[in-house]
């Protein structure tokens, strides 16, 4: 979740933080103004005695700034804007408000830094023209980055105090477009600082402001963050009517950093529902993106039509789950993607199965079994192998559920698939009234479920053993690059085998692209995304994948 107020946030931190990391001995220097001039009718010029008073004291505070004197530092500060106040210069003075501001911030005193941030913004609306406006927004932008370096330091109720006095000169002056803004970005700091519902009522309250206003691009930014909290409080409802209202502004404006994060946010919400048990809704968002959004890459759109596909089978939607699958293999087909071919026509067959299709369950497997092995990829023939065995105590059906099993021996004991083999086992045998044989393997599923997660590998011996599981695992090699994947408690973990170069990452439910040796990565959540590939990962498992991704495994 964004806001539009960093779109210069940039640019402000620049102007905030040179004057700290490099100051000049003439503060007028840095704002642009002559020594000894004025830029409004009410400001008197500074003397040249003021100005070589105003240097010692910028000279002084780097200096204390160096030494970890934090508190001496801003005395020194507040004795140069003192300079400023007295001759009248608005411009200098909110300058120097700002930096005095923001440095208090960093030490952890939002309470003290906020009457400077308020200064500034009373001196900014006493300028004219476009200079004014500058002020306001570097203030904005201060006073926002100012917040989140709070909340990060574990003092989320100092941020809030940064905004209370603003908010009460805005509200009493009746700028309502600075209270607008003054009302989002204080949301935004509820937001991240775990408080979705005190950030959705200040989100409806900078929306109705916007509305009136009529500011397009700032009532999209406001709901589509709106629509992120209420997600995050569980209004999937309402989250959707934010967000794709927020898709449709952006779109009709060619806001594209607004269309981004609004299709990002619809998918959280689609994730988000269906993790909450409202499958049906979850698939209805995410087809409503598919038709709404545009520009989805093709990786994109075979992630969504295949959760959306999912969903409505768990929602007991099998046609409609049906033809979202029908969709997906026509999209894969115009990628000339086997691999996705392959993972729609088993899911395909899944539903015309339960439509009691037998026979065309049937062929959709088959096609998927020839696919996946065309395309090397192991775990989808198995799993069709598996599913394409019929539902009886029969040579056939063993035959095909040891070949499945035996593929799934070959990929490191994959798990998810060793579990799949013996509930179908189990399942035939109490079907056939071998009760002691359903029994024995129901224990020995039990423990496989109990089995704790493997060891992360060896590099070396994971290295020296791939030439023989090479041919296995879809042809890789040794100078192959393997990237291992994992997480352990809210922590991602990127480990390039043969490099031995390892990173982490946080894990966060805001969706972000991480480069790992070339590679590029979504993460969201629980979830990982890789070129096609989308994968939910329980703590303690792992994720192997190749470049170009011939080679996954999940453990």
């Amino acid at each position: 979740m964004l806001n539009e107020s960093l779109t210069f946030l940039l640019a402000a931190l620049m102007l905030l933080w040179l004057p700290s990391c490099r100051r000049v001995s003439n503060p007028a220097e840095r704002e642009g103004v002559i020594p000894g001039t004025s830029t409004n009718a009410s400001e008197r010029p500074v003397s040249s005695e003021a100005w070589k008073a105003i240097g010692a004291l910028e000279s002084e505070t780097k200096q204390l700034l160096l030494e970890g004197r934090d508190a001496e530092a801003a005395e020194k500060m507040e004795r140069v804007l003192g300079h400023f106040r007295e001759s009248g210069q608005k411009r200098l003075a909110a300058g120097k408000d700002i930096e005095i501001g923001f440095h208090h911030g960093n030490r952890g005193l939002g309470g003290k830094a906020a009457g400077f941030f308020l200064e500034a913004f009373v001196l900014g609306s006493k300028l004219e023209g476009s200079e004014g406006e500058v002020i306001r927004g570097r203030t904005f932008s201060a006073m926002q980055d100012t917040a989140l370096n709070l909340v990060r330091l574990g003092k989320a109720e100092e941020a809030m105090l940064l905004y209370g006095p603003l908010i009460a000169f805005l509200s009493s002056s009746g700028d309502l477009k600075g209270l607008s803004q003054a009302n989002h970005n204080l949301a935004w700091i509820l937001a991240d600082s775990g408080k979705p519902a005190e950030a959705a009522v200040k989100y409806r309250e900078a929306l109705a402001a916007r509305r009136m206003l009529m500011l397009k691009p700032e009532t999209a930014w406001t709901l589509n963050n709106l629509g992120y909290v209420l997600t995050l409080g569980g209004l999937y409802e309402e989250a959707g009517g934010c967000l794709f209202e927020a898709l449709s502004i952006a779109r009709s404006c060619a806001l594209g950093d607004v269309m981004a994060k609004a299709r990002e946010n619809i998918e959280l919400l689609s994730i988000a529902a269906a993790g909450g048990g409202r499958h049906g809704f979850s698939a209805e968002f995410d087809l409503r993106l598919l038709d709404e959004s545009g520009g989805l890459s093709p990786a994109e759109t075979s992630r969504i039509l295949l959760r959306a596909g999912e969903n409505l089978e768990l929602a007991g939607k099998t046609g409609l789950a049906g033809e979202a699958y029908d969709r997906l293999a026509s999209h894969e087909r115009a990628m000339r993607n086997p691999r996705g071919v392959a993972r729609a026509a088993r899911r395909k067959a899944r539903c015309l199965k339960a439509a009691g299709e037998e026979d065309k369950a049937a062929s959709a497997l088959e096609e998927c079994h020839r696919l996946a092995r065309e395309a090397g990829d192991r775990i989808e023939e198995a799993f069709a192998l598996l599913d394409s065995a019929p539902h009886q105590n029969s040579e056939p059906a063993s035959a095909r559920i040891d070949a499945a099993a035996s593929i799934f021996m070959d990929l490191e004991g994959y798990r998810p698939g060793l579990i799949a083999v013996l509930e179908k086992r189990i399942s035939i045998a109490r079907a056939s009234g071998r009760a002691e044989s359903a029994a024995a393997m129901a224990k020995e599923l039990e423990d496989l479920k109990a089995q704790p997660p493997p060891p992360d590998l060896d590099p070396v011996e994971f290295l020296e053993g791939m030439e023989d599981r090479g041919a296995r695992i879809a042809g890789m090699k040794p100078s192959d690059a393997v990237i291992e994947i994992g997480r352990t408690g809210d922590r991602w973990s990127f480990f390039d085998v043969p490099t031995g170069r390892r990173i982490e990452v946080p894990v966060r439910y805001r969706k972000r692209k991480v480069i790992f040796q070339g590679m590029e990565f979504r993460l969201f959540g629980m979830e990982i995304m890789y070129m096609d590939m989308d994968f939910f990962a329980a703590a303690g498992e792992r994720i192997v994948l190749a470049r170009d991704g011939s080679l996954f495994r999940k453990s």
